[in-house]
C-alpha cells in the first residue's frame, strides 16, 4: 500500500488514503506506524503549499477533515494512555477541544459523512448510506457523487453492465469536480457500456490535462489493456510506454515493474519479463510474493 501512495490523484485522496492505512496499522498493533501516519495527514492541514498542494478540496473541507482527524487522533491515545493523571486529562482537554459536527455548516457536515463513508470500504452497507446522505446534503459536491459512484463500480468488479446510477453519479463528478480520478472512473465505466471511442477520449482528455501525473499514466494504460478498437500491438505499445513514463515521474516502483513484467510475457518477450520481475521482487519481494500467488 505504501508503495502505491505516490498514484494519489489529488492530495486529498492521498491523505484519505494515510488515514485509512494509519487505522488498519493501529487495529493491527502496529500503533506507532499508525500514529506516524496519521501526523502525515494533519500535516495536509497546516498552511503551506509543500504541504497540501493548493489542493481545492482539502481548502473547501478543511474543517470538516480537521474533525475526523482529531477523532481518530483521540481513539488511538486511548490505547496508549499509561494511566497516568496527566495524559488522561491532556486527551480530556484536546476531545473537549474539538470541534463538533453540530457546530459546522451543511457542506462541512456532509463532508464528515463522505469522509466516514469513504473509509467504510467499497462492500459496507453503512458507507453507502453515509455517501447517500451526503450527497443529499451537497448534491453540487461532485466528490461525494464520485466516491459513490466508485463505490457502486468496484461491487459490480466489471460484471455486468453498469447501472444507469453509477453512470449518471460519474458524469455529474466529472462535471462538478474535474480531477484524474473523476475523469478516468467515468472513462472506465462508460468502457464496460461498451463504448471504447468515448472511453478513448476521456483517456485522452486526462492526459492533456495532467500529461505527467503518475495516476494518470498508470490508469490510462490500464484503460488502454481493455480497448477492442486499437490493434493489440499499439495497445502494447502505448501501455508500455505509459508505464515507463509513470515511472520515470515516481521513480522505480515494484508494482509498475510486474505490470511491465506482464506486457512483456504477453508479447512473448520473456527475458525481458524475467528482467522487471527481478527489479520488483528487489524493490518490494513482499509485495511482489502477494501480487503472484493471489493472496490478500
Amino acid at each position: 500500500m505504501l508503495d502505491k501512495l505516490c498514484l494519489a490523484a489529488t492530495p486529498w485522496t492521498g491523505t484519505m488514503e494515510r488515514l485509512k492505512l494509519a487505522w488498519s496499522l493501529h487495529a493491527s498493533g502496529q500503533r506507532d506506524q499508525g500514529r506516524q501516519l496519521l501526523v502525515e495527514c494533519f500535516m495536509s492541514l497546516l498552511p503551506y503549499a509543500m504541504f497540501h498542494k493548493n489542493c481545492d478540496l482539502i481548502a473547501d473541507y478543511r474543517e470538516a477533515l480537521r474533525c475526523v482527524l482529531d477523532a481518530t487522533w483521540a481513539i488511538m491515545c486511548i490505547y496508549q494512555l499509561d494511566g497516568s493523571a496527566e495524559d488522561v486529562s491532556n486527551l480530556e482537554k484536546f476531545i473537549a477541544g474539538a470541534k463538533r459536527t453540530a457546530q459546522m455548516d451543511v457542506k462541512q457536515r456532509a463532508a464528515v459523512l463522505a469522509i466516514r463513508g469513504r473509509l467504510s470500504g467499497t462492500t459496507d452497507a453503512e458507507g453507502e448510506t453515509l455517501l447517500r446522505k451526503a450527497v443529499a446534503l451537497n448534491p453540487q459536491e461532485g466528490k461525494w457523487r464520485y466516491v459513490l459512484g466508485w463505490m457502486l463500480q468496484e461491487r459490480r468488479k466489471r460484471s455486468g453492465k453498469p447501472s444507469k446510477e453509477e453512470v449518471e453519479l460519474l458524469r455529474e463528478a466529472y462535471r462538478l469536480r474535474k480531477n484524474p480520478d473523476t475523469i478516468l472512473r467515468l472513462a472506465r465505466t462508460i468502457l464496460e457500456q461498451g463504448r471504447g471511442k468515448e472511453a478513448e477520449r476521456l483517456v485522452n482528455e486526462a492526459l492533456t490535462l495532467y500529461p505527467n501525473h503518475p495516476r494518470v499514466l498508470t490508469n490510462a494504460a490500464n484503460i488502454m489493456s481493455m480497448l477492442t478498437h486499437i490493434s493489440e500491438s499499439e495497445t502494447f505499445r502505448m501501455m508500455r510506454a505509459l508505464y515507463l513514463r509513470a515511472q520515470d515521474e515516481v521513480g522505480e516502483r515494484a508494482f509498475i515493474h510486474f505490470r511491465l513484467a506482464n506486457l512483456a510475457r504477453m508479447q512473448g518477450d520473456l527475458l525481458l519479463a524475467a528482467k522487471h520481475l527481478d527489479a520488483a521482487r528487489r524493490l518490494n519481494p513482499r509485495a511482489l510474493n502477494h501480487i503472484t500467488t493471489g493472496s490478500q
